[in-house]
């Protein structure tokens, strides 16, 4: 049976991976998984792959909350300004620590 690279969004209980884990599903479970929320299917390559997927820097804070509302830039985050407190996850403290890491990154 195919098997497919993923990264997992949250857990789940039949599977021993975490939220933010990379790991190899069967791939007959993971369309059932994917629908479900619980993971992101990754093109081949591992972790090369999931490096080409997300773009944004590792070290950003709130890295795959961003992502996964569609940002891909730091610019674009940045330009979003204070809307992103009303993402799910960023709340004043994170949305703090996110501008800093932007305006440190544009120092650079």
């Amino acid at each position: 049976m195919a098997k497919v690279n993923v990264k997992w969004r949250k857990k789940h209980h039949a599977y021993g991976y975490f939220a933010g884990d990379t790991g190899v599903v069967e791939a007959a479970a993971a369309a059932e998984l994917y629908r479900d929320g619980y993971l992101i299917i990754l093109p081949d390559g591992s972790a090369a792959a999931e490096a080409a997927y997300n773009p944004l820097p590792p070290e950003l804070p709130g890295r795959e909350i961003l992502f996964e509302e569609g940002f891909t830039t730091l610019a674009a985050i940045k330009e979003s300004g204070e809307s992103l407190k009303l993402i799910k996850g960023i709340k004043q403290k994170m949305y703090t620590m996110i501008m800093a890491f932007i305006d440190e990154a544009e120092k650079k």
